[in-house]
């Protein structure tokens, strides 16, 4: 089964037959030939070579790893045919050096292979308002957990090296504890220095807004974003955990109309 991509020509769109062959897009060569002679012959005034002669100057440029023997059907008619490799299609427009090899190479490289990578298909899929939303709080989401992860990482490590030492457990504990405290100074501290605001916590709205605690997670996630893009400060967990983040009442009321949450618990239409 083969893929066709639209190749959007000075002439108008061409197609081009691909393959998902272990992981990689595979191009029909004769179609990757064809696409860059008309594109030459319409930019350059002139076509590349006769498209024989360029085909087999092409497969013996090729090297054996570039190159593949595929059977596809095709109107009910199974064939065999050349495929080649994302790097093939780029020594096949090195070989043929024209105008319309350069045009077909950048598109490859900037606009099919990303979208490939990316979302598995070329063109890319629309994106809606509702997804970038989801996509920007997914992505602030795993940031959090990242930073999270870090933190938890370098506790563990403090704590293997305490189990080490032995006969100075005590001297590191009483470290912790100085470090411990230290952390809880650095929050009093922060906190002092922000705006007058009350800080809340999401899950306790959400209860007394009859808001689903499914929605829990999400809505941090916006809050995080939200707090982030209009310079509101938070406070943040010092055990680490999340859900026990605070914020001011303003940042999850919006977060909680990006979210299209009623008091309700149901979404709103």
């Amino acid at each position: 089964m083969f893929d066709v991509l639209l190749y959007p020509s000075s002439m108008g769109e061409l197609e081009i037959k691909t393959l998902q062959k272990n992981g990689e897009t595979l191009f029909l060569l004769p179609d990757v030939i064809r696409v860059i002679s008309k594109e030459s012959q319409h930019i350059d005034g002139k076509s590349t070579s006769d498209q024989t002669s360029f085909l087999r100057a092409c497969l013996s440029s090729l090297e054996d790893d570039e190159r593949f023997m595929e059977s596809i059907i095709e109107n009910g008619i199974e064939r065999t045919d050349y495929f080649v490799s994302e790097p093939g299609v780029y020594r096949v427009a090195l070989q043929s050096n024209s105008s319309g090899a350069k045009k077909f190479q950048n598109w490859v490289i900037k606009e099919v292979m990303p979208s490939i990578r990316k979302y598995g298909i070329y063109p890319p899929p629309e994106v809606s308002d509702d997804d970038l939303i989801l996509q920007l709080a997914d992505q602030q989401a795993k940031q959090s957990q990242l930073l999270s992860q870090f933190i938890r990482n370098s506790k563990e490590k403090f704590e293997k090296l305490d189990e080490k030492v032995g006969e100075q457990s005590n001297t590191i504990k009483g470290q912790s504890k100085k470090i411990q405290s230290l952390g809880e100074r650095l929050v009093t501290v922060e906190s002092a220095n922000l705006p007058k605001y009350e800080f809340y916590d999401v899950a306790d709205v959400l209860a007394s807004l009859n808001i689903s605690i499914n929605e829990l997670n999400y809505v941090i996630a916006l809050c995080e974003k939200i707090a982030s893009e209009k310079g509101f400060n938070y406070l943040p967990s010092f055990n680490c955990i999340r859900e026990e983040q605070r914020f001011p009442m303003p940042v999850i009321e919006l977060a909680l109309t990006y979210a299209r949450l009623s008091p309700s618990g149901e979404e709103d239409a």
